[in-house]
């Protein structure tokens, strides 16, 4: 198990999206959330912040691209904060977020 540890590079492969837009990672069993990120990404992540239970990254650079991956179509994306999936094709945009509704009700039925 790698010492996650603010400032540090990683390469990570982002596995899903997570409820509020972010995407995540896992360094062995531990969860990097991640900004402006697509499942099936390969990415050097710098760590920005240390959790007790997560971490938060920043993707320094892609080494390999998603297939889900479009180019954003808004010249402001990533920079003014309101939208946070434009470069995911909108099909799979639509397919995470009902994936989310299933988990959210389903975690609400526990």
């Amino acid at each position: 198990m790698i010492d996650i540890r603010k400032g540090m590079e990683v390469e990570l492969e982002v596995e899903k999206l997570a409820f509020g837009g972010r995407a995540l990672a896992r360094v062995g069993n531990f969860v990097v959330f991640l900004d402006h990120a697509v499942p099936g990404q390969r990415a050097r992540v710098r760590i920005t912040a240390k959790k007790r239970r997560f971490a938060e990254g920043f993707v320094q650079e892609v080494l390999s691209q998603s297939p889900q991956y479009v180019e954003p179509f808004c010249p402001s994306f990533g920079v003014c904060g309101g939208c946070s999936w434009q470069d995911l094709r909108y099909e799979e945009q639509l397919r995470w977020k009902h994936l989310q509704v299933l988990e959210a009700s389903n975690t609400l039925r526990e």
